[in-house]
């Protein structure tokens, strides 16, 4: 199966709740919520059938993300290890463990890329 396509991300955080629009194609992973936040990375499938990959996170200058941060001036940006379960569309949600706080996410799939 093919994990190609558009996902709506639904992340919780100490700060609160957002939601991001990403498009994993072929490796590649790109992202935007509403709030301007950018996410790009690449993951590939490993042997036991999860993924695995990175992902920079790029914060516009003055916005407030779900950790409770808001953003200098100059902006700020970060990368995360991205770790999927071989069944991440069914489970509940998954841990990102950022440089500035836990997220719990969930993926859901909204159409084939």
């Amino acid at each position: 199966m093919s994990i190609d396509g558009f996902y709506a991300g639904y992340m919780t955080a100490a700060g609160g709740s957002g939601v991001a629009l990403f498009i994993l194609k072929e490796g590649a992973l790109i992202g935007v919520d509403l709030g301007g936040v950018q996410f790009d990375g690449a993951y590939d499938l490993k042997s036991d059938g999860s993924y695995g990959g990175k992902v920079k996170v790029t914060v516009p200058p003055g916005v407030t993300i779900i950790q409770g941060i808001t953003a200098p001036p100059t902006g700020m940006a970060y990368e995360v290890d991205l770790k999927l379960s071989a069944t991440f569309l069914t489970d509940p949600y998954f841990e990102i463990v950022t440089p500035i706080g836990k997220v719990n996410a969930r993926l859901q799939k909204l159409r084939d890329a």
